[in-house]
């Protein structure tokens, strides 16, 4: 199949609303061993905050709540056949804390983004990220090769930045975050995700990214869509391929336990999907074969709607097809996208439906359920 002929485009693949920043000193608490050497900021918070008026002025993109996208492109990489872009999670809140009413002690605070010791989910404080899910995030970004976990492109962490306390909110919280207020900085392909997130998601406006980026002809929608399924179900079927013996006894596998495709993924010019964060990648423990094949399954029923609503809605855009073309052109995709990767897994049309096939786990053969018959 064709190439798409953006494949080596700009990282930032739609623009949005600029962000002003500031680089202040900071205190590098942790780093990845071998990436950390890319981040030329990696001893600087990189904060939205009007209070600190020394350090270097960045541009950026928002990306969510607490994420921005650097706009610098002297901190581009060339990494893995790919152009990166600097991303940092933990740049203050962009949204309230409790609504839109003030708070006190923060109703009159001369910054953009605040921090607050406020906890949010009960791991991190709102605005920056806790200390444990960075490191979690920095764990699997070590484990990882080449860009990849097991098979699936992820967002590896460079380092991760303390934020001085001098920036961060005492004023208000009705449950305290305790511990350092920190923010990662990571290597992303673009600032776009499959569909929630800062501006419109892949899915929101697949005909506006189809023009961006010059995906009207079917060759190169096709080699997108191909890449896009080909990262999507590596991250389907990751419980399954990063089985192993647990040291406690039984098995255990990356699961994407507290996180989903639609919001934790950003999508590259080229199509590939990555996971971006990265502390939502836990090992999670199988006691046995049973309740191993259980997380496998679930692992793909809770996020294959997410891939297939963005694989539908380029289709969509892009040939103006009907449904039983749509379905019939999502098999035969993932079917090449299959075949033209190193993993384990094929694909398996009969009757009831299209099935994964993951011959060689350790559990076995494992057979999973894709996409049902239309007539079914």
């Amino acid at each position: 199949m064709s190439e798409p002929r953006h494949r080596a485009g700009p990282p930032l693949v739609l623009g949005a609303a600029g962000l002003a920043l500031r680089a202040v000193p900071s205190r590098t608490i942790a780093a990845a061993r071998e990436l950390g050497r890319l981040d030329p900021l990696a001893d600087l918070a990189i904060v939205g905050t009007e209070r600190a008026t020394e350090g270097r002025r960045l541009s950026a993109v928002p990306d969510g709540n607490r994420a921005a996208v650097l706009r610098d492109p002297s901190l581009e990489v060339e990494l893995w056949g790919r152009r990166w872009a600097l991303g940092v999670k933990g740049v203050g809140a962009g949204a309230p804390l409790y609504g839109d009413g003030p708070l006190d002690g923060l109703d009159e605070r001369p910054r953009l983004r605040p921090f607050v010791r406020e906890s949010w989910m009960g791991e991190s404080p709102f605005g920056g990220q806790g200390e444990p899910n960075a490191r979690a995030a920095v764990a699997r970004t070590d484990e990882s090769h080449l860009g990849e976990l097991f098979g699936l492109p992820i967002c590896p962490v460079l380092s991760v930045v303390e934020i001085p306390e001098s920036l961060v909110e005492t004023g208000h919280h009705y449950r305290r975050f305790a511990g350092p207020v920190v923010q990662e900085h990571r290597l992303v392909p673009s600032n776009v995700r499959l569909f929630h997130g800062s501006g419109p998601g892949l899915g929101r406006e697949a005909g506006r990214y189809v023009a961006e980026l010059g995906l009207g002809e079917p060759p190169a929608l096709h080699a997108f869509v191909e890449r896009l399924l080909r990262s999507g179900l590596a991250a389907l079927t990751l419980f399954a391929r990063s089985l192993r013996p647990c040291p406690s006894g039984g098995l255990e596998g990356l699961d994407l336990d507290d996180a989903w495709l639609d919001k934790d993924a950003l999508v590259a010019p080229d199509g590939t999907l990555h996971f971006v964060d990265l502390e939502s990648l836990d090992w999670v423990a199988a006691p046995d074969e049973a309740s191993a094949r259980a997380r496998i399954g679930r692992q793909l029923d809770r996020n294959a709607y997410d891939l297939l609503f963005a694989v539908d809605a380029l289709l969509r855009a892009g040939e103006g097809t009907s449904e039983a073309v749509r379905r019939r052109r999502v098999t035969a995709l993932a079917r090449l996208a299959l075949e033209g990767s190193d993993g384990p897994v094929h694909l398996d049309e009969t009757p009831t439906g299209t099935h994964l096939i993951l011959p060689a786990t350790p559990i076995g053969e494992v057979t999973l359920p894709f996409l049902s018959s239309p007539h079914r």
